[in-house]
C-alpha cells in the first residue's frame, strides 16, 4: 500500500484547478448554482445541472446520468475530452491569465525569462522545473524572428494568436502531472 494509483481528476476538479492555476477562481460559499460548461468561475460544487438537458461537454467528460443513482463514476477516455482541452476557449483563456499572472511576479531584469517561467510552473504544478525543462522553455519563449522579420506565433483562430508564454502556460495546463493525482 505505500504507492497510490495515479487517478485523473474529474472535469469538475480539474476545471476548479485550471481556474486556480489563472488565479480566477470564485471561491466564496453558498448561493446560487451556476453553468459551469458557460465560463462561470464558481467551483464546480455549484455546478447547476438540468436533468433534461445535459450538455454535451459534461457528458463526454462521465457525469452521470442525473436521472439514475450510481456508486462509482464511469471513466472513460475520448478524444473529445482532448480535443476541448486543447481547443477550448474557456481553457485558452484560462491559459492567458496564467502567463500574464506569472508576468507580474517579481524578478530581476537579468533573470526575467527564467523568474517568469518558474513562477508558472509554481502556480501551475506546485513545483519548480528541474534544469532541462527550464531550458527548453527559455529556448520556447524566447522569440523566433523569421527571414521577413516577423514574430512566428502559433495561430489559435483566423484572426488570433497565441503568444509563446500562453502557448507555454497551455502546454502546463495540459500536461498529465496537472491533469493527474500521484
Amino acid at each position: 500500500l505505500w504507492h497510490m494509483p495515479r487517478k485523473r481528476l474529474e472535469f469538475e476538479p480539474l476545471r476548479d484547478r485550471l481556474l486556480i492555476a489563472a488565479g480566477r477562481l470564485d471561491d466564496s460559499i453558498g448561493g446560487r448554482s451556476v453553468m459551469i460548461h458557460k465560463d462561470a468561475k464558481r467551483r464546480g460544487l455549484y455546478a447547476y445541472i438540468d436533468r433534461e438537458d445535459l450538455p454535451s461537454l459534461l457528458a463526454s467528460f462521465d457525469l452521470p446520468s442525473p436521472d439514475a443513482s450510481r456508486a462509482k463514476r464511469v471513466r472513460t477516455t475520448v478524444p473529445q475530452q482532448a480535443l476541448f482541452l486543447m481547443n477550448s476557449g474557456f481553457v485558452i483563456e484560462q491559459a492567458r491569465a496564467l502567463a500574464s499572472r506569472a508576468a507580474s511576479a517579481p524578478s530581476s531584469a537579468s533573470d526575467a525569462i527564467s523568474g517568469r517561467i518558474r513562477q508558472m510552473y509554481r502556480l501551475a504544478l506546485s513545483r519548480e522545473p528541474d534544469e532541462q525543462e527550464l531550458e527548453l522553455a527559455v529556448r520556447f519563449v524566447t522569440p523566433v524572428v523569421s527571414e521577413a522579420g516577423n514574430t512566428e506565433a502559433f495561430a489559435v483562430a483566423e484572426s488570433e494568436t497565441l503568444d509563446p508564454w500562453a502557448q507555454l502556460a497551455q502546454v502546463l495546463l495540459l500536461s498529465n502531472e496537472f491533469t493527474f493525482v500521484d
